[in-house]
């Protein structure tokens, strides 16, 4: 009994991941899946793109708080290694003052200058670029202001802009080994939060656009579909072509059209195959009755 009242909501959660897992599986191909989708409530369909992006929220959540924990425990690691013991860092009235080894590289491998590197170097004073310590995408942290240079612009930002800080290297590392964990957690949800409304909403009007558009060329063919109905077909097409264009951008072929290609072809499967059912709308134009997937059962 007590085995029971524990594991009921287990089992429960693994059924409907099965039940999840198994709406995937056939939306990337099953023309009968589709016909029942279309035959039922659009809003069924929505639900079921939600849990999609839900899903790739996860994904994302639980990639970026790890990712992120390491981060900050490998900078830790860089500051103790690298980093004098008695060293500070503080900014007043606009000017940096280090207890700093000069130049100091905090990221890259050239101290003078070289494309990328960020180095702090409080000899450099004034607001002036200097153009032959700065290198392509590199930044430089004078006494006075920061120096960025890409390939089309330069940019000097006077410290003070800034708020007054002071800071040392021991408080570096024990905020670190203290906030690490919880950083990253609300990084990880932070992010989760962000990729789930940036795939729903942008997806949601791309299908109202989808949906619209195969309803018009519907219409051309005659095929007896309603824009509700397409909605539903549209929220589990989706599925397929977010996963593929994931998959192309995790491998670097971010110029392959992937998504729009793939989405459409579905409709146009859906279409196909409604058609070849011999659900047309009569050549009047009318149609008739109650109207009805199939022709038989109603919208």
């Amino acid at each position: 009994m007590l085995d029971n009242f524990l594991f009921m909501p287990i089992r429960k959660f693994c059924d409907r991941l099965c039940d999840f897992g198994r709406t995937v599986w056939k939306s990337f191909y099953d023309m009968e899946f589709y016909r029942q989708v279309r035959t039922g409530p659009w809003v069924r369909g929505l639900v079921h793109f939600m849990k999609v992006s839900a899903v790739f929220a996860l994904v994302m959540a639980a990639v970026s708080g790890p990712a992120a924990y390491v981060g900050l425990r490998e900078i830790s690691r860089q500051v103790t290694e690298r980093v004098p013991e008695n060293a500070s860092l503080s900014l007043a009235g606009g000017q940096l003052s280090a207890a700093l080894p000069m130049p100091f590289v905090v990221f890259g491998d050239d101290g003078e200058g070289g494309a990328g590197a960020v180095v702090l170097d409080t000899s450099v004073t004034g607001l002036d670029m200097p153009r032959d310590r700065v290198g392509e995408g590199g930044v430089l942290i004078g006494q006075e202001a920061v120096f960025f240079r890409s390939k089309s612009e330069e940019r000097t930002y006077p410290l003070g802009e800034f708020p007054s800080f002071s800071v040392n290297r021991r408080q570096v590392t024990d905020w670190i080994a203290r906030f690490s964990l919880p950083v990253s957690f609300g990084l990880a949800v932070g992010i989760g939060l962000m990729h789930f409304m940036a795939v729903f909403f942008g997806n949601f009007l791309f299908v109202l656009f989808g949906a619209g558009l195969a309803c018009l060329f519907g219409r051309i063919f005659r095929i007896r579909l309603h824009y509700r109905q397409w909605l539903a077909v549209g929220f589990y097409a989706l599925t397929l072509p977010l996963i593929l264009s994931a998959f192309f951008d995790v491998i670097g072929w971010r110029t392959v059209p992937v998504f729009s290609v793939v989405f459409f072809m579905i409709l146009a499967s859906v279409m196909a195959d409604e058609r070849a059912r011999g659900t047309k709308i009569p050549d009047g134009g009318s149609e008739g009755g109650k109207g009805g997937q199939g022709g038989q059962n109603g919208l």
